[in-house]
């Protein structure tokens, strides 16, 4: 039916899409919404990411996560960001979905940094 989850045939006069058109489309905060069953990924939405090189979604993922770390502990930002970005990219993408997740891995992060004795 219509609005099927990942269609096999790509837009009408879209044969190829460079990472540049990706990337406007990218940091185009037009309210897309796409089905509730497939959860946005941090306002990204589960096709884009789709469509995205594992480099691109690595470096999407990690502009959102030093975006909130940067809001409770700017100092580490940069640090934990890199610490989570080695995670698995599914693991990664599942920190942006569930909020109590990602706080518990950035508080795990923070506990490695401090007992190495890592100051900002």
């Amino acid at each position: 039916g219509r609005g099927r989850i990942g269609g096999d045939q790509p837009p009408a006069g879209a044969p190829f899409s460079s990472p540049f058109n990706q990337q406007k489309q990218f940091f185009d905060d037009a309210p897309t919404q796409g089905s509730p069953a497939v959860q946005d990924v941090d306002g990204l939405n589960p096709a884009e990411i789709a469509k995205m090189s594992p480099d691109q979604q690595k470096n999407a993922f990690g502009e959102r996560i030093f975006a909130k770390i940067t809001e409770t502990h700017p100092q580490y930002a940069a640090k934990i960001t890199g610490m989570l970005l080695e995670m698995d990219l599914a693991d990664t993408m599942r920190l942006l979905q569930n909020q109590e997740l990602f706080n518990s891995k950035v508080m795990e992060a923070l506990q490695v940094l401090k007992a190495h004795g890592v100051e900002s």
